[in-house]
């Protein structure tokens, strides 16, 4: 009845095999029960039928043992490089963002985030639900957010971990980030939601697209996608950027420039469109602002790595000036390791 019942729950409210089915993992211990139980049944008529001679109920209970045994390791065998792909994965994200908390969050730190799990075992710190695992009054709040925000407040949450891919936060630059270079990228964010902005939905499915878009060429498809994405959420920094970029390859500078100024007034502290900006006029032969602008993008934030490269190059090739352009080459060289993989 249990098997029976969950897979009907899970059909009726949550028609979808994530990850391998995994969440039709609460009727494993039920099958291993049933498939005991028919082993005892099977094994009950051989003793009847051969109660005569009680070797062959042995040899047929270990026959079907063995045949068990044999089946699981092969099947581990078989799927052992999906299994280490697994582990893999979760730790480059759920641990390793765990590992950093722990290691540069305060003691009384608290986190929201909607991967319960790793986060609470490895980090230490105290973990808030946002979508009801453990939680169960978050579930009538799914999906909405002013809802989210008063519970996030009462239970005191410092700092959130989530999923790009699950709450897209813009505005404020996270404080930790996994690899961008690889999908469903983590991050960790200071909470202070006078100044976040969680993206609704579909805005932040629109920038995805738009991105992976862009990375892949079809910049007049990801245009189309990334405006629509403006249009869904005109809060979004990052779909601003990201449109501005596409206008940048299309040849657009004057819209270009209209969407990272509207980055950056929404997030002060984006630092990648302040360089984007400073690029546009550099490549327009404005080099005196282009130059200010840098500095100026440096000045807010001493350790941001392209800034450097570009003034260097600025001082090797635009004004000559050897001691300016060996400074900031070396700078740029001291900073680079620590850099994010790429603008997007």
């Amino acid at each position: 009845l249990w098997t029976f019942g969950l897979f009907l729950a899970y059909w009726w409210k949550l028609p979808y095999l994530y990850h391998n089915g995994r969440y039709m993992m609460p009727v494993l211990p039920f099958v291993v029960l049933l498939g005991f139980a028919g082993l005892q049944m099977v094994l009950g008529w051989v003793r009847r039928r051969y109660e005569a001679t009680p070797v062959v109920p042995i040899i047929m209970q270990t026959l079907l043992v063995t045949i068990i045994a044999v089946q699981q390791l092969s099947a581990s065998w078989i799927e052992r490089a999906w299994y280490q792909d697994g582990c893999q994965y979760i730790h480059d994200r759920q641990i390793q963002t765990a590992f950093w908390i722990r290691d540069h969050l305060p003691k009384d730190a608290v986190v929201a985030t909607h991967d319960v799990g790793a986060l609470a075992f490895y980090s230490g710190r105290r973990i808030v639900d946002m979508v009801g695992l453990i939680s169960p009054e978050m579930i009538r709040n799914i999906g909405n957010t002013a809802a989210m925000e008063q519970y996030l407040d009462s239970q005191h949450v410092t700092h959130l971990a989530v999923l790009r891919d699950w709450f897209e936060i813009v505005n404020v630059n996270p404080i930790f980030q996994t690899d961008e270079r690889f999908p469903e990228i983590m991050e960790v964010f200071a909470y202070d939601k006078t100044r976040m902005h969680f993206v609704n939905r579909v805005a932040s499915e629109l920038t995805e697209q738009g991105r992976l878009h862009l990375m892949g060429g079809d910049v007049l498809g990801a245009g189309k996608m990334l405006e629509r994405a403006v249009m869904a959420d005109t809060l979004s920094s990052r779909a601003r950027f990201l449109l501005g970029w596409a206008y940048l390859i299309y040849g657009n500078t004057i819209r270009a420039e209209q969407q990272y100024e509207r980055a950056v007034t929404l997030n002060p502290e984006y630092w990648d469109a302040y360089n984007a900006m400073a690029e546009i006029a550099l490549n327009q032969n404005r080099i005196a602002e282009g130059e200010k602008q840098l500095r100026g993008l440096l000045k807010k934030n001493p350790k941001y790595a392209p800034a450097y490269r570009t003034l260097a190059e600025i001082y090797e090739t635009v004004i000559p000036d050897t001691a300016k352009a060996d400074y900031y080459r070396t700078k740029y060289e001291e900073l680079k390791p620590r850099t994010r993989k790429g603008m997007f």
